[in-house]
């Protein structure tokens, strides 16, 4: 279904006007962008899956059946599995949204009903204590078993966890930051292509700020070093690696390149600590949006700071927030 195209003039009709209302709303990008995708899903549902064509055609329990289908159907993108309680709640929100717009221009639609958005189940809500945190952070001291760069290495390390988790960003982001990116006099980075190509300055911890520093000025030198260059056998053709340092990306990799993945890295890390629960890039961001409320800071700071673009999505954090204090109180 996926694949199909919505072929309703009625419904189109209404897509194309949900959108236009939500933009006089002043909704923000992401949902002008996200909510008529989710709305087109719903469509798509009620013509190919029951065969309406028309708005006022719509019973409560085809409205009430999409839920359902939500919850069962493959996740297209990957091919297989179903698809996460976030992102039908997206979708569900998407037809909230659509159900107010039309009550105001409709008298059509009589069945619409509001949807109860869906639990965050457990792999949506893997965060790291504090305490887990400073484990990993102090990880990244230890001396590295077989190489003589463990200092290096460790600096790099605690940069990483200083991007991802001090600052909050996406891998994506993450991976772009430039050395010109870090403005130490206002202890900030700017993210310049975050999320829907939006810019965003970020604070910058006191101690993340010194790791930062630490790193450029001597840590990285290592990674730029000529005597990177190497030669390689492969499929018994002695080769000569490229070696061109990149000299403006803040995190490089062995060769010298903008450093692209980091998961190796969290993985030893986690290994010298007593971590058992998934260790991601998404991990230690989502750490960071849940101590950050936990700790008292407003839902509309930490929204700017993770470059959210509604507010409704760093709702998630009162959910774990609240999640993780029920799972507390069960255990006491």
């Amino acid at each position: 279904m996926n694949h199909k195209e919505l072929t309703s003039a009625n419904f189109i009709a209404l897509l194309n006007g949900f959108t236009a209302w939500l933009k006089t709303k002043q909704k923000s990008e992401g949902l002008i962008k996200n909510y008529p995708i989710g709305l087109r899903q719903y469509f798509k549902y009620l013509e190919h899956h029951h065969n309406i064509k028309h708005i006022s055609v719509v019973e409560k329990k085809h409205a009430e059946a999409f839920k359902l289908h939500l919850q069962t159907r493959i996740n297209y993108n990957k091919g297989y599995g179903c698809i996460c309680n976030q992102t039908i709640n997206g979708v569900l929100k998407a037809v909230n949204s659509f159900n107010k717009y039309i009550a105001q221009c409709s008298q059509d639609y009589k069945y619409a009903i509001k949807y109860d958005c869906l639990p965050i189940t457990t792999s949506e809500k893997i965060v790291l204590t504090q305490s887990e945190v400073q484990d990993l952070y102090n990880a990244t001291f230890d001396e590295y078993p077989h190489n003589l760069s463990s200092v290096e290495f460790g600096q790099r390390d605690r940069v990483i966890i200083a991007l991802l988790y001090s600052c909050g960003l996406r891998r994506s982001e993450a991976v772009e930051i430039s050395i010109n990116d870090i403005d130490f006099i206002n202890k900030r980075l700017i993210v310049r292509n975050g999320k829907n190509s939006k810019q965003r300055f970020v604070p910058i911890p006191n101690q993340s700020l010194e790791d930062i520093r630490a790193y450029i000025q001597t840590g990285r030198y290592y990674f730029t070093e000529s005597h990177r260059q190497v030669l390689t056998c492969r499929r018994k053709t002695i080769k000569k690696l490229n070696y061109n340092p990149d000299e403006s990306a803040l995190l490089l990799n062995i060769e010298g390149t903008r450093m692209m993945h980091f998961e190796k890295r969290l993985k030893y890390l986690k290994s010298k600590t007593m971590i058992t629960k998934p260790l991601t890039p998404h991990v230690l961001r989502h750490s960071y949006g849940t101590h950050m409320y936990q700790n008292g800071l407003p839902l509309e700071k930490i929204r700017i700071i993770l470059g959210h673009s509604s507010v409704d999505t760093t709702q998630i954090y009162v959910h774990i927030v609240k999640s993780l204090e029920n799972e507390n109180n069960s255990e006491l």
